[in-house]
């Protein structure tokens, strides 16, 4: 139908003979098969993005989640703020540690009290943290 928005997976466009690289596509003639690529308006899940030191430096609004950080409860007003300018970009560090010292310049908060690296995985320390933004943010 034409003005559909479909969702492109493998080529399959769902319907029959006709077939486009993956992605997003709003259908302007189903019987001639033309598409245009259109913004998704799917989740699709969190993204892993690898960046640089560098970069991370250069953004704004980036929190370290930090055990030596601020309880973000008693800094709820701080992160309100930070929010509502641009939202909040959360850095999380490997297991080893030592995000808090590289990058000294970033507020640091602790979402998990008396817990760090040693005994809290980094995707645990991910839900919590975002679980706290999310109730402090709300």
């Amino acid at each position: 139908m034409e003005g559909e928005i479909r969702k492109i997976e493998r080529g399959d466009t769902g319907i029959e003979g006709c077939t486009c690289s993956d992605g997003v596509a709003l259908m302007i003639n189903s019987e001639e098969c033309k598409m245009t690529r259109y913004i998704s308006i799917f989740y699709d899940g969190p993204v892993l993005e690898i960046i640089s030191e560098r970069d991370i430096n250069n953004m704004e609004n980036v929190i370290v989640s930090s055990r030596s950080g601020l309880n973000p409860l008693e800094n709820s007003s701080f992160l309100k703020s930070l929010y509502q300018k641009k939202g909040i970009t959360l850095l999380i560090g490997p297991p080893e540690g030592g995000v808090k010292r590289k990058f000294q310049n970033l507020p640091a908060f602790n979402f998990i009290t008396k817990q760090g690296t040693s005994n809290v995985r980094s995707k645990e320390a991910l839900f919590s943290a975002l679980s706290i933004l999310n109730s402090v943010l709300g």
